[in-house]
């Protein structure tokens, strides 16, 4: 199975901050550790699977912050 990547930019530079990887399992790989933490947390909250906590922030943004699926070539 191909993993999905999103990627965690800055809104107004584009400045990478993080990646955050769906692979098969289940099994979310993120960098850095910090964006685990916040991953982790959603997912106690509102009881979501790495699957759909990965779900949850495709596409998030707070005006500052946004995660956004890698774009292919």
């Amino acid at each position: 199975m191909r993993a999905s990547v999103l990627q965690v930019r800055d809104v107004r530079s584009g400045q990478l901050f993080g990646t955050i990887e769906l692979v098969a399992g289940d099994e979310l790989r993120v960098q850095p550790p910090e964006l685990l933490e916040l991953l982790t947390q959603t997912m106690a909250t509102r009881g979501l699977s790495s699957a759909e906590v990965f779900a949850w922030y495709t596409g998030w943004s707070n005006g500052y912050v946004e995660i956004v699926p890698v774009q292919e070539a």
